[in-house]
C-alpha cells in the first residue's frame, strides 16, 4: 500500500487552461501519513488513522511537519490530465502553492536534461494549446 497526504490550498488553485477549481490534492512529499494539510496552518487539521491507534490527536497531528518545498497532484478539471503544483513553506507554516507550467517548473535531482525538455514542451502544448 503505498501512503499519502492530502493538501487544501487556500485560496484555492484553479487550472490555468479551463479554469476549474482544482480539488482533491494530494503528494508524496511530506510524511505520507494520511494527513490533511490547509494552506496557512503549520500543522495537519485531520488524519486518517482510527481513533484507537492514535491516542492524543492534538499530539499526534502536532508531531508531523511539511518539508519547505514540496510537490502536490490532481486529475480533478475538464482538461482530463495531471495537474501539479508546488508548495513552499516559511518558519513551518505552508504559505504559498502555485500550479506548474512551462514557466516556473523545476526539475527534479533525477531529472535528465532531455526529460527537462519534453516536460517543459508538453506542459507548453498544454496552456497553449487547450487555451485557445
Amino acid at each position: 500500500m503505498s501512503l499519502f497526504d492530502h493538501y487544501i490550498p487556500d485560496p484555492p488553485l484553479r487550472c490555468p487552461v479551463c479554469d476549474s477549481v482544482l480539488e482533491d490534492w494530494q503528494g508524496k512529499d511530506g510524511p505520507c501519513f494520511l494527513l490533511t494539510w490547509r494552506q496557512g496552518i503549520k500543522f495537519p487539521v485531520a488524519h486518517e488513522w482510527p481513533d484507537e491507534s492514535v491516542s492524543d490527536t492534538k499530539s499526534f497531528l502536532e508531531s508531523w511537519t511539511l518539508p519547505s518545498r514540496f510537490v502536490i497532484y490532481t486529475d480533478g478539471c475538464r482538461c482530463d490530465r495531471q495537474i501539479e503544483a508546488y508548495g513552499t513553506c516559511e518558519n513551518g507554516v505552508w504559505m504559498f502553492a502555485e500550479v506548474v507550467t512551462h514557466f516556473n517548473y523545476r526539475p527534479g535531482s533525477l531529472t535528465s536534461a532531455q526529460d527537462e525538455q519534453q516536460i517543459r514542451d508538453d506542459l507548453k502544448r498544454w496552456i497553449e494549446n487547450e487555451s485557445r
